[in-house]
């Protein structure tokens, strides 16, 4: 097991862990919801030279898990993870050409909050792990986790499974050169409830 996939594992275990210590003795079990969509990255990197690292459209999946979730004006605990994969892109001057294919797994934990029927908002810190071509940075000198923020909406009718998923996430990249930043990533999707402990 390499490294980073051993940090991704203590970093679920440790979630979990905070998860299961934050639940009331009584409560419910948790609602599962399910998720797919694409999401948006702002460039990885940028170097001296003007060449600029960053992913196309990215697909991804979710899962999320909420308990005591139902109860209007009241803060659900909330895990979630995400998978995603997308090809890299490098620009340069007159010139633009493929890397390969990056993969991104998140993991982060927070809460959630459902204002209104139709509306539902959560917030989440969490953790970010972005492997690529091993030639390109950033991938080369960031493999590392990533601390993230995220905060995102779902809307809904009230009483149905389907929703639209809205999300943006935070993190920075730690590059061997180049100006990196800041990395920003809008997330579009569509969630499913799953299973009967959905029912509000």
């Amino acid at each position: 097991m390499t490294t980073a996939a051993r940090g991704l594992a203590r970093a679920a275990a440790a979630v979990a862990a905070v998860g299961v210590a934050t639940l009331p003795a009584s409560a419910q079990g948790p609602a599962w919801v399910g998720a797919a969509g694409v999401a948006a990255t702002s460039p990885l990197l940028r170097d001296g030279n003007g060449t600029e690292v960053r992913l196309r459209a990215q697909p991804f999946v979710a899962l999320r898990a909420a308990v005591a979730r139902g109860r209007p004006h009241r803060l659900a605990p909330l895990a979630a993870a995400r998978l995603g994969a997308a090809p890299v892109r490098l620009r340069a001057p007159g010139a633009a050409w493929s890397g390969g294919t990056a993969w991104q797994a998140d993991l982060g934990g927070g809460g959630e909050l459902q204002p209104a029927a139709w509306l539902r908002v959560r917030a989440l810190v969490g953790v970010s792990w972005l492997r690529g071509p091993r030639d390109i940075d950033p991938f080369a000198g960031a493999r590392s986790l990533r601390p993230t923020l995220e905060g995102g909406v779902t809307l809904l009718r009230s009483g149905d499974r389907l929703g639209l998923d809205v999300a943006v996430q935070g993190y920075r990249l730690a590059p061997r050169g180049g100006s990196a930043g800041g990395v920003a990533r809008l997330l579009v999707g569509v969630s499913h409830a799953l299973g009967a402990s959905h029912a509000r």
